[in-house]
């Protein structure tokens, strides 16, 4: 028989060590608790650096754009003051018409190749820098110092779906010779033409003289000379091109202006005809039919004289509106070209 007495260790020993035991278990725990948070906390820390970071890098990306913002604007405003003190346009030319034909058409054929050449000039550098496939418009009105009211416009119109471009040029003509009709019948403005002077039995050159009134005590007169040219193949688009070009005379012994009891309006205007070049996305789309797209690139210059004589506030209001609004003579030319391109 094992005479090996187990010992019991008193119950206040037991409650000791058990004690010790826990604070022990709490020791490691909070050292975990303590770690755990410790990383928490450098994590938190290391997001609330990157997202700082990241909005920082934004507000200063945000500021450095719209300081550049600012610099062009103030560019602008630089060149549109240059623009609005110029005294000529870049398709401006003198223009100074004698009396006597013979003379009167030894000017205008001898004007002709650099009215044209001035025209394809301009037109290309303001082109350069866009998408001829997108549409682009672009204007600006002011009054200069004179008190005339001015618009400076420049713009792409695409005929889609027609012949080609001589079809569209053809169309344009037509327009040049009978505007004063179109002009009346779209506008309702009553437009005669006084005089009408062309060179080689067509519309190549011309020289025509246009009074419209806009309202009952207002009537408005232009004198201009147009220069019209069809090229087959033009080497600057290594296609078929057609030009108008037209330039506001300056002063005419046969048609002189009545600056007493008419206000004059001086227009310069270059289009250009061109066709464009078919997405390659689009060609399997378009193989097998005859139609283009032909591109018109239109700049324009018009000033609108300061009367000589008072007129009533609604007359003025429509002087304006023939500059900027949906009584333009360019609105009336392209809706002329669509109608004759539809119906030929």
């Amino acid at each position: 028989m094992d005479s090996t007495i187990k010992k019991f260790k008193p119950s206040h020993v037991k409650r000791k060590e058990e004690k010790q035991q826990l604070k022990n278990q709490v020791q490691v725990l909070q050292k975990q608790v303590d770690e755990l948070s410790n990383r928490v906390r450098m994590t938190r820390s290391d997001e609330e650096l990157d997202l700082w970071k990241t909005k920082s890098s934004k507000r200063i990306l945000e500021r450095a754009i719209h300081d550049q913002q600012m610099n062009i604007t103030q560019t602008q405003i630089k060149m549109l003051q240059i623009q609005e003190n110029m005294v000529n346009n870049p398709l401006y030319r003198p223009i100074h018409l004698p009396k006597e034909w013979n003379h009167r058409r030894g000017v205008l054929v001898g004007m002709k190749d650099e009215m044209i050449s001035r025209g394809l000039q301009y037109t290309a550098a303001r082109s350069e820098p866009l998408d001829l496939g997108k549409a682009h418009f672009s204007d600006q009105v002011y009054e200069n110092d004179n008190g005339d009211v001015c618009c400076d416009r420049f713009e792409f119109i695409h005929f889609n779906g027609v012949k080609s471009v001589e079809q569209v040029y053809e169309a344009l003509k037509f327009f040049v010779d009978n505007m004063e009709i179109s002009i009346s019948e779209k506008l309702g403005h009553m437009t005669v033409r006084e005089g009408y002077d062309s060179e080689d039995g067509g519309p190549s050159i011309t020289n025509f003289h246009l009074v419209s009134k806009p309202t009952e005590d207002l009537t408005v007169e232009i004198n201009n000379v147009t220069c019209m040219e069809y090229f087959e193949r033009h080497r600057q688009f290594d296609g078929p091109c057609g030009v108008m070009v037209t330039d506001n005379v300056d002063t005419d012994e046969l048609y002189p202006y009545c600056s007493r009891d008419r206000v004059r309006r001086d227009v310069s205007v270059a289009i250009v005809l061109t066709e464009l070049t078919p997405n390659p996305r689009e060609l399997g789309c378009t193989r097998g039919r005859e139609k283009v797209t032909v591109l018109m690139q239109r700049a324009a210059f018009l000033t609108i004289r300061n009367p000589e004589f008072k007129l009533s506030a609604s007359s003025m209001d429509s002087l304006r509106e023939g500059a900027t609004g949906t009584s333009s003579w360019g609105d009336v030319t392209v809706q002329a070209i669509r109608e004759y391109v539809k119906a030929n």
